[in-house]
């Protein structure tokens, strides 16, 4: 049996509804579709970035991790919007539809690939990327307060990746998951190279 790690305690404590299955939002002009919760988990981390004294409002107020979190974004300055950027998007969802399907929760992909090898083969080339996964959020405030208490991680490192300034591109895929219900994966570029 597989152990689980510690920031999946909080996971499937925090579990709970359906799989994402919500009808596509279309937007004709670009081509893959994006599900309501994926545009929903965009617009939670943009709001959470240029306002994060409102977003920590919106934390459990329980010991631990989530007053931890509440603290640090009541004095941290804002960011500006991620960027929706399909490509991004076509990388996180592939991600979340195989890490689902297998029930995994790995950054590394059954192919060995890592996120920013996974982000190139979409056409994203930049020098700064950073992945994130929620699992058992059925809901987007759910994945984006998860990500941001980031409970079991000393680093706080899904916190920090959210957050950061230097990020301007995002992308997020969901999929059902075999285990948790639900798997998002949300990727992150900074500026992207000239090829």
């Amino acid at each position: 049996m597989r152990r689980i790690a510690p920031t999946l305690t909080l996971l499937l404590a925090m579990a709970g509804g359906a799989a994402a299955r919500d009808a596509p939002i279309v937007d004709t002009a670009k081509a893959p579709a994006v599900t309501k919760l994926e545009a929903e988990v965009l617009e939670q981390i943009n709001g959470a970035r240029t306002n994060p004294a409102a977003f920590a409002r919106l934390l459990p107020s329980t010991p631990g991790a989530a007053t931890e979190a509440a603290n640090e974004l009541q004095n941290r300055q804002p960011a500006p919007p991620l960027t929706l950027d399909e490509r991004l998007a076509a990388a996180a969802r592939k991600h979340a539809a195989e890490q689902g399907a297998l029930g995994g929760h790995s950054h590394l992909g059954s192919d060995g690939s890592r996120p920013m090898e996974r982000m190139r083969r979409e056409g994203v080339w930049s020098m700064l990327t950073a992945e994130e996964m929620s699992l058992g959020q059925a809901t987007a405030k759910g994945v984006v307060i998860q990500l941001i208490i980031d409970e079991g991680s000393r680093m706080r490192a899904h916190r920090s990746d959210l957050m950061n300034p230097l990020f301007t591109l995002g992308g997020v895929g969901c999929a059902p998951h075999t285990t948790y219900r639900v798997v998002c994966v949300i990727d992150l570029s900074g500026a992207p190279m000239e090829r």
